[in-house]
């Protein structure tokens, strides 16, 4: 069940706080981190089940989409207490869902703009100066990571089509937001997902 009453955006401290109270109370997790943003937060992974397959739920991959970490944590505890108990879940039995497959859950693949969009300025850290320029302010808008990159369009998947519509766009260069980086894969959250 849900324990969340009141909409409050999970930074960053919130993000590890509960999947480390998720790791504590399952047995059957593992929290761990699969990299690092540009400012060096991690980006944390929980796994369920050990399997050669995993299925793959991702979020907050844009700073001012934030409230999808909150989402996916929602997502997660519901998951994990179902999975505890051999419960369905929207009529569906967990453990027997994932029989030889396993999950694993990144709530927070873009830390550093989570934090630029929920904390403004004070998120930024020492690059406060070039994000606001970068934004004129506008934090609560901010998608891209801490360079200006927008992660989704970092993947190494129709990168070159993304740069065309960039360029006629006139996104040149590091934005707030659609800036894909001077070439596929060049950030390193993005370099952790695909690791992942």
């Amino acid at each position: 069940m849900c324990t969340h009453t009141e909409f409050e955006p999970l930074d960053f401290s919130g993000v590890y706080k509960e999947l480390s109270e998720l790791d504590r109370k399952y047995p059957f997790v593992k929290l761990s981190s699969i990299g690092k943003s540009v400012m060096g937060r991690d980006i944390f992974s929980l796994r369920v089940g050990r399997a050669a397959s995993y299925v793959l739920f991702a979020a907050a991959f844009h700073g001012s989409e934030h409230i999808t970490a909150n989402v996916l944590m929602m997502f997660i505890e519901e998951f994990c207490s179902a999975y505890e108990k051999n419960r369905t879940l929207c009529g569906i039995n967990i453990r027997r869902a994932l029989g030889k497959r396993g999950v694993i859950f990144v709530p927070c693949v873009n830390p550093d703009g989570c934090e630029i969009a929920i904390r403004g300025a004070d998120g930024c850290l020492k690059e406060k100066d070039k994000i606001y320029k970068m934004c004129q302010g506008d934090f609560a808008h901010f998608n891209a990571n801490l360079r200006g990159v927008d992660i989704n369009h970092n993947f190494d998947a129709g990168w070159e089509a993304l740069r065309l519509l960039e360029r006629k766009s006139g996104i040149l260069g590091p934005a707030p937001t659609r800036f894909g980086g001077k070439r596929p894969h060049s950030e390193p959250e993005t370099v952790a997902m695909v690791n992942l």
